[in-house]
């Protein structure tokens, strides 16, 4: 056998071996989407994700951090923020529904502020708290994930909401969404992306049942179907929408789950994009969407990993350090921000790992909006 014999042969094994591995790989795509499709995904157990004695703890610490800090800032700085009592009090009122124990005190005075949606424009003291959209949308999904808690007054809180719906419905622009002036697409903890304001405010207008209300969801619901994904806050958004609106979609949400699967660092975070450096709110963000899927082993590793990392990087107060655009700034809204995501991460891994409770219902529903 001469050396161009030998070089063909060579050539023809390498083929094969390459062709080989695209199959294998093709096929385990495939074997992902068709379980996905049918609803075939093999249970996981909870040890395949945080066992209690890991999460709780810093869950706990977490929750102790924002108790005090939720209401200390309108106390010390006579001001309601968005990130206090939008991100903070919202988290708050998701870990008193979690079960955890989250004192009166700690939030009396956002529950008042909540019910009083008039005044929500008209302060100084937080530049966000000046942009009317910005606010209905931050303290409307709290008052959402208030109610979900069982917290408040209902007869104030269904006055409330009402108002915040009738607001937002005449803020919806023309192709269906939600978008705030100077905001980034990918979004920062305190302030959401175009696709996440669409999604925050979906969350709050389904709650009514008034035809106008349905009118405007239903545009909503057009916009978000078409969200392109192409960075992980919009995978996660279209993700989560799909999954808690219950959204027959299921190929847009294998994308988006494949797309979310491909873009975990080697670090076991997220950041905005594939490649980028990992972040916190954009991990968190990613695992609130994967949480859907943690019956699926697969998908199960993967939010391990995921929260793995954010146990790893929490601060001994029980924060996390903030996710700032770009990366590397300082800034005590986005800390409290980034934190209050981080700890509805948690949560919502937390239930889902639960035995005898569906991600769908437990992890993102009209009371538990982000």
């Amino acid at each position: 056998m001469n050396q161009g014999e030998i070089q063909a042969l060579k050539w023809r094994a390498f083929n094969a071996l390459f062709r080989a591995q695209w199959v294998g790989l093709i096929i385990i795509c495939s074997w992902l989407s068709h379980s996905l499709l049918l609803g075939q995904t093999r249970p996981a157990s909870p040890h395949w994700i945080l066992p209690p004695d890991r999460l709780q703890p810093v869950l706990q610490q977490s929750i102790d951090f924002l108790k005090e800090q939720v209401p200390a800032w309108p106390r010390e700085n006579n001001c309601y923020a968005c990130h206090h009592q939008g991100d903070g009090a919202r988290a708050l009122f998701q870990a008193r529904r979690h079960g955890l124990e989250v004192p009166a005190l700690s939030l009396d005075t956002t529950i008042s502020w909540l019910t009083r949606p008039d005044e929500w424009g008209n302060q100084g003291g937080d530049p966000n708290a000046a942009d009317p959209l910005l606010a209905d949308i931050q303290f409307g999904a709290t008052l959402i994930a208030m109610e979900g808690s069982q917290s408040g007054n209902l007869s104030d809180l269904t006055q409330a909401r009402q108002r915040v719906i009738e607001r937002l419905i005449e803020a919806q622009s023309q192709d269906g969404s939600w978008s705030l002036d100077s905001t980034p697409s990918i979004g920062t903890p305190g302030v959401p992306g175009q696709a996440w304001a669409t999604l925050m405010a979906w969350q709050i207008i389904k709650t009514s049942q008034d035809e106008r209300a349905q009118i405007t969801r239903s545009n909503a619901e057009k916009w978000l179907r078409g969200l392109g994904v192409d960075h992980v806050p919009n995978a996660a958004c279209k993700l989560i929408f799909i999954e808690s609106g219950q959204i027959a979609a299921k190929g847009d949400a294998i994308l988006c789950l494949e797309f979310l699967l491909a873009a975990q660092s080697r670090f076991g975070g997220w950041g905005p994009y594939k490649g980028s450096p990992v972040e916190v709110f954009d991990t968190s963000l990613a695992l609130i969407a994967l949480s859907f899927y943690a019956r699926d082993e697969r998908v199960a590793m993967v939010i391990k990993r995921g929260g793995s990392f954010l146990l790893a990087e929490q601060l001994k107060d029980g924060s996390w350090v903030e996710t700032t655009r770009p990366p590397g700034g300082q800034s005590h809204a986005q800390w409290i921000a980034t934190t209050s995501w981080a700890a509805q991460a948690l949560m919502a891994i937390d239930r889902a790992q639960q035995p005898d409770v569906h991600g769908v219902e437990a992890n993102f529903d009209a009371s538990s909006t982000p």
